[in-house]
C-alpha cells in the first residue's frame, strides 16, 4: 500500500485507477507508432535499380521532364468562370525559381515527380516565418517515418501525425511538411508507385538484363560439353575446365579458334538469345513496362507508332500519365501552402501545362498552313 493510500477511501482508489487506466489506453491509442512505416515500405527495390533497366529510365526521365520544367502558377477565383492571376507572390518565387540556399525550382519539382512516380510518396519541408514561407526542402521517402495518432474506438481515423527524418533531431509536424501520394491504401500518408505496383514485371526486366549480360560475358563457350574417350582425373578436370574458361570464354574471346588435341569432341549446348526467346521476351517487357509507367510507346521507341499522328500522342500523355500527377502537385500545394483565409477567399495554384501540348499546336499550324499553300497553288494552276 503507498503512502497516499492510507488517505483514499476504498472508492476514491478505485476511480483513480479507474482514470489512470483510461489515460494509458487514450495515450496508447492517440501515439500509435506504425513500426518501420517509411515512404519506401511498399517497395521491394531501390530507384537506382529500377532505373538501371533502359526502358524504365526512359519513361520515368520522359515525365519528370516534361513537369519540372512547367510553370506553377497563382490564381484567385473572382466569379463564376473567372479567376484572376496573381504574379507577384513570393511562393511562385520558391516553387519556380530558388526554393532554398541550393536547389532550384526546377530541382524541387523534378523530385517530387520522381518520388510520386516510382515510390508513390514526396514528402517536402516547410520553414516558416510566422505565416510566410521561407524555405522549401524535398525530402527522401527513404529518410520518413510517421508516427500517426488515432482514436481509440476508430483506428482508422487519423487525428495528428508527425515525420521523423533520418539524422534530424527535430520532428515535424502537420504544418511542417507537404505530403503527396498516388496510389494510397492508408489515408494518404503513404502511397505506391511503380516499384510497388510493377514488382513482377521490373523483376522479369532485371532477370533478362542479367541474362543478356551472363550470355555476352560467356562469349563463345556459355555452356559446352567436352567428350573424351578416356576418363580423367579430378585434377585433371579442374585444369581443363580452367583453361577452356580461360582461352574461350568472354566476349572478348568470341570468334577464337578451338584446337582439340587427340580424343576429344567438342559440343556445344548453348543458345544464342534469339533461341531463347529473349529477344521477343525482352520486347515484351519494354511494353509492359510503357504501360507500367503510363507512357506511349512511341515515345521510347519510334517503330512501336500506335498512333495516328503527335497530337494524338500528346494528348494521350498529358491526360493519361502526367495529368494525375500535376493534379496531385495542386493539390499538396493548395492544402500547405494557402493560408486557410486565402483557401475561403478562393485563392489557388495551377501548373501551366501549355507547353505540352505545344507541339500539338505546331502540328495543327503546319497542316493548316499546308492546307493553305496547296489551296493557293491549286488557285494558281487555273
Amino acid at each position: 500500500m503507498g503512502f497516499w493510500d492510507v488517505f483514499l477511501k476504498e472508492e476514491t482508489r478505485e476511480e483513480f485507477e479507474t482514470e489512470k487506466q483510461l489515460l494509458e489506453e487514450r495515450k496508447y491509442y492517440l501515439n500509435i507508432n506504425m513500426m518501420g512505416l517509411t515512404g519506401i515500405d511498399n517497395d521491394k527495390y531501390t530507384a537506382n535499380e529500377v532505373l538501371s533497366i533502359p526502358v524504365a529510365k526512359a519513361c520515368n526521365d520522359i515525365i519528370v521532364n516534361s513537369i519540372k520544367t512547367l510553370k506553377v502558377e497563382l490564381y484567385r477565383h473572382v466569379e463564376d468562370d473567372v479567376s484572376e492571376q496573381i504574379y507577384d507572390d513570393p511562393r511562385l518565387t520558391l516553387l519556380n525559381d530558388s526554393p532554398n540556399l541550393i536547389s532550384t525550382g526546377i530541382d524541387l519539382k523534378a523530385q517530387i515527380a520522381q518520388d510520386l512516380v516510382l515510390h508513390g510518396n514526396a514528402y517536402v519541408a516547410i520553414k516558416r516565418d510566422g505565416n510566410d514561407i521561407t524555405e522549401l526542402w524535398g525530402l527522401r521517402p527513404q529518410d520518413i517515418n510517421i508516427d500517426r495518432r488515432v482514436e481509440k474506438d476508430s483506428p482508422y481515423i487519423v487525428r495528428d501525425y508527425t515525420i521523423h527524418v533520418t539524422g534530424a533531431t527535430h520532428v515535424l509536424g502537420i504544418d511542417d511538411v507537404m505530403i503527396a501520394t498516388v496510389g494510397s491504401d492508408d489515408n494518404g500518408l503513404t502511397g505506391k508507385g511503380v516499384i510497388a505496383r510493377g514488382e513482377r514485371t521490373i523483376e522479369l526486366a532485371l532477370n533478362e538484363i542479367e541474362l543478356s549480360k551472363n550470355i555476352m560475358a560467356n562469349g563463345s563457350a556459355p555452356t559446352s560439353v567436352i567428350k573424351l574417350k578416356k576418363s580423367l582425373g579430378d585434377d585433371a578436370q579442374r585444369r581443363l575446365r580452367e583453361s577452356w574458361k580461360k582461352l574461350f570464354q568472354g566476349s572478348k574471346n568470341a570468334g577464337k579458334l578451338v584446337i582439340l588435341e587427340d580424343d576429344m569432341d567438342y559440343e556445344k549446348i548453348s543458345f544464342s538469345p534469339a533461341e531463347l526467346g529473349l529477344t521477343a521476351s525482352r520486347s515484351k517487357t519494354s511494353t509492359d513496362l510503357c504501360n507500367l509507367f503510363g507512357v506511349p510507346e512511341q515515345m521510347i521507341d519510334a517503330s512501336s507508332n500506335t498512333y495516328g499522328s503527335v497530337e494524338s500522342m500528346s494528348i494521350r500523355f498529358l491526360q493519361y500519365c502526367i495529368s494525375p500527377i500535376i493534379n496531385t502537385m495542386e493539390t499538396m500545394f493548395n492544402r500547405s501552402l494557402l493560408l486557410e483565409k486565402e483557401k475561403k477567399e478562393g485563392y489557388f495554384f495551377k501548373i501551366n501545362t501549355d507547353d505540352v501540348l505545344k507541339s500539338t499546336q505546331e502540328e495543327r499550324f503546319s497542316a493548316l498552313q499546308t492546307g493553305i499553300n496547296a489551296e493557293i497553288g491549286r488557285a494558281s494552276c487555273r
